[in-house]
């Protein structure tokens, strides 16, 4: 757990630049669709006279408008078919001059046929509209200047500067200021040097409302820059005002984009511990992707992904962040900074890092980061909690914060946490043992990944089967083992008396105000108001140390000093210190020993010694002689 790692301002760096070469199509669209709302063959009224009809060879008429040319028509032949309808053929060309904004328009074509009102055109063989540096090729195109309605039902291919394509079938209406493609429309975008690659476009239906820089593309749909790719069934987009920069972008119906190469890590830019979002290959899936872009900069401000949402992150090493929910929600702000990350219903982060070679995982209801806020928040609903689970252990609670810069975690309410034995396991972790797992509940829990410790606080508890600590708060080591609880301490030590391995476990209950263990020495300190509960003695002092077997942690002694007392049934045994063997389940009172009963009065000796097992207690007399007595109940 303390091993990861995130770049969170990076990672929106990455989806700021995925998604920006998405926005590049909606321009270039738009800049394609503007072009095409120039191409109208107007209504026009030339009055060709009989011997200009007539002429079968090199046709060639120029219209003036108040003393400046307005059309030019040129052809090889002319003539009025039997149709009754007027043929302009071979090398056909007619020109339109200084139009709306300014730009020429001009027709090719083997074969041009219009109408006697100049109201519908049929261009044909190697038909061609170009305007500025655009150019539409097809073996026909047909304009209905009535209706205002420029199509073609043939292939058209399109062609300029910046973008080229085709399309089975072309549509565009004037009035509405509508364009539509539809069967098999590719489209080449190429931006950056004439060297990079373009950004290449799929779909089976497209449309387009310049007036409105609306659009939309249906069936499916295809994007294709490098090696960077996207799908998705259905494409819709608004430009802003000013047709320069996207406004929204939606994608739904199996949403899947692939981000390779698209992006590089910034190196003034400052790491982070806790997340990290590789940046050399991006994979997002989800059923509707909407990403909401800035109306004065080209990037985007917002996305929003619903309907199973994947988000992975992977390097050419091999690890990975994936982020997974019903819902996705970036924000940024205009310096491309994170200003929100929130994933919700069954959100979850999983991170695999190749050195170690095991994934860490990060579960709950919702995961959030919220502005100028560098926590990670992770929120349980009812019975799913939030949770942390990385190899060497597992954190649920109600609500889990986990800072980016540091990788501390802290923790809300109902916490429980799970550490997992090492796979190879040495010594003891605490007075517990490496080989099964240790179980803890606290209502609050605080982990720095500096110290590698944890703090839980609350009506703690750490036990492993039998063996458990219980206090008001308690300071653990994730990697020594040490331990410092505080308030209302309780601990239950198990031991198997010598000889006795195949019965069951006797336990020591042991009662303080604080308690510590120093992995170091491998011992137990407890201090203020001291007790401990064997069978039927109770042991109370000042201060108590237990010293534990390096590998196993089990008890080896307890010695008891300061104020010492022993009491078995009707008997109490006063001293300086005292030792409890407890595998031979013996206590031995020392320094100025006295044995008090109820019933009978005081006896003083050297040394007071406890049998358990049977009940005997053995005075020995002050003076060392061999004078003992024996007390059995």
């Amino acid at each position: 757990m303390g091993n990861t790692r995130i770049q969170t301002r990076h990672t929106l760096r990455i989806i700021s630049v995925g998604v920006f070469f998405i926005v590049l199509i909606a321009i270039g669209i738009s800049f394609l669709m503007r072009s095409k709302r120039q191409v109208q063959i107007p209504e026009i009224a030339i009055k060709l006279d009989e011997q200009k009809i007539d002429k079968k060879e090199q046709v060639e008429f120029r219209e003036m408008k108040k003393d400046k040319e307005y059309s030019a028509v040129t052809a090889d032949r002319h003539y009025i078919g039997k149709d009754n309808l007027y043929h302009l053929e071979g090398n056909v060309k007619i020109s339109f001059f200084d139009r709306s904004e300014g730009e020429d328009i001009i027709l090719r074509g083997e074969e041009i046929i219009h109408d006697s009102e100049w109201s519908y055109f049929w261009l044909r063989g190697g038909a061609t509209v170009e305007f500025k540096d655009l150019v539409l090729v097809s073996s026909v195109l047909e304009y209905d200047a009535e209706k205002s309605v420029f199509k073609s039902e043939m292939d058209i291919r399109f062609s300029s500067e910046k973008i080229s394509g085709s399309a089975q079938r072309c549509e565009y209406f004037l009035r509405e200021k509508k364009a539509e493609l539809s069967g098999n429309v590719h489209l080449d975008l190429r931006t950056g040097n004439e060297t990079s690659a373009p950004l290449e476009i799929d779909t089976e239906y497209f449309e387009y409302y310049t007036g409105k820089g609306r659009g939309k593309a249906e069936g499916r749909v295809e994007l294709t820059h490098g090696k960077s790719n996207a799908t998705s069934g259905f494409m819709e987009f608004m430009l802003s005002a000013s047709r320069e920069q996207i406004k929204s972008l939606f994608l739904k119906e199996g949403v899947k984009i692939s981000l390779v190469d698209e992006f590089k890590k910034v190196d003034s830019q400052p790491d982070q511990t806790a997340l990290v979002l590789h940046g050399d290959k991006c994979l997002m899936e989800a059923g509707e992707i909407l990403i909401k872009g800035f109306v004065d900069l080209p990037q985007v401000q917002r996305l929003e992904a619903t309907g199973e949402c994947s988000f992975r992150f992977i390097s050419e090493t091999g690890s990975s962040t994936q982020i997974e929910g019903k819902e996705i929600v970036f924000s940024l702000t205009k310096r491309g900074n994170l200003k929100e990350l929130g994933v919700t219903e069954n959100a979850r982060i999983t991170e695999l890092d190749k050195e170690r070679g095991y994934p860490r995982y990060i579960d709950g209801h919702r995961v959030q980061i919220q502005e100028d806020k560098n926590i990670l928040l992770v929120e349980g609903k009812g019975s799913l909690k939030a949770r942390i689970r990385s190899k060497d252990s597992e954190i649920t609670s109600q609500e889990i914060s986990l800072f980016l810069e540091n990788n501390n975690v802290e923790t809300n309410k109902d916490t429980k946490v799970i550490i997992y034995p090492n796979e190879k396991p040495k010594d003891a972790f605490g007075f517990f043992s490496r080989e099964n797992p240790v179980f803890i509940t606290a209502t609050d829990m605080g982990y720095s990944e500096d110290h590698k410790r944890f703090r839980f606080s609350g009506r703690t508890k750490i036990w492993q089967m039998n063996e458990s600590i219980k206090a008001q708060e308690i300071s653990l080591g994730a990697e020594t083992g040490s331990v410092r609880a505080r308030g209302s301490v309780e601990s239950v030590l198990p031991y198997r008396r010598k000889g006795k391995e195949d019965e069951d476990e006797e336990s020591v209950l042991i009662e303080s105000s604080a308690m510590e263990y120093d992995p170091d020495q491998n011992k137990i300190v407890y201090t203020e108001n001291v007790k401990l509960r064997a069978k039927d003695v109770v042991l109370t002092a000042k201060l108590l140390t237990i010293a534990l077997e390096k590998e196993s942690g089990d008890v080896v002694n307890i010695m008891a000093s300061d104020e010492v007392v022993v009491v078995q049934k009707t008997y109490e045994g006063h001293g300086d210190e005292a030792r409890f063997d407890v595998k031979e389940e013996i206590i031995t009172v020392e320094g100025n020993p006295v044995l008090v009963d109820k019933d009978k009065g005081r006896t003083e000796g050297g040394k007071l010694t406890f049998y358990m097992a049977d009940g005997r207690i053995l005075v020995e007399n002050k003076d060392r002689e061999r004078s003992v007595t024996v007390i059995k109940f």
